[in-house]
């Protein structure tokens, strides 16, 4: 019960200072033509807090664990950007098959509907809505 109450605080830390983040960024939610990218941290949060999704303790684990490298190469394009090594044109297309494979991962863990939910609430979360 520990270990998942540390998870869930962890989660719920992240997303706060993702969705931090995302508000102070210019141009505001959504960026370019309203198409958001929804982290692997989100797509988390939402596995983790949307009941809809009923997603079991062993799946967000999975999916934690399937996420992981996609986060990491996440942030490494994003360094090398910070850093000036490459333009944000240039990963944009890196970044966008990221968003592909955290899609995937997503699918390789949770049944066809849990993924439908998670699909929706991240198309409404890149919009910048604010749904329940």
């Amino acid at each position: 019960m520990r270990r998942w109450m540390r998870i869930l605080s962890f989660l719920a830390i992240v997303i706060a200072g993702v969705a931090d983040t995302v508000e102070a960024q210019p141009g505001g939610r959504g960026g370019r033509g309203g198409r958001g990218g929804v982290s692997p941290e989100q797509i988390l949060g939402i596995a983790a807090f949307d009941a809809k999704a009923a997603v079991t303790d062993q799946q967000l684990i999975r999916l934690r664990n399937t996420l992981k490298p996609i986060r990491k190469r996440q942030q490494e394009l994003m360094a090398s950007v910070r850093s000036g090594e490459r333009d944000f044109g240039d990963v944009r297309d890196d970044m966008m098959a990221l968003r592909g494979e955290a899609i995937g991962a997503v699918s390789s863990v949770l049944s066809e509907a849990q993924v439908e939910t998670i699909k929706q609430r991240m198309q409404r979360q890149g919009r910048g809505g604010r749904g329940g």
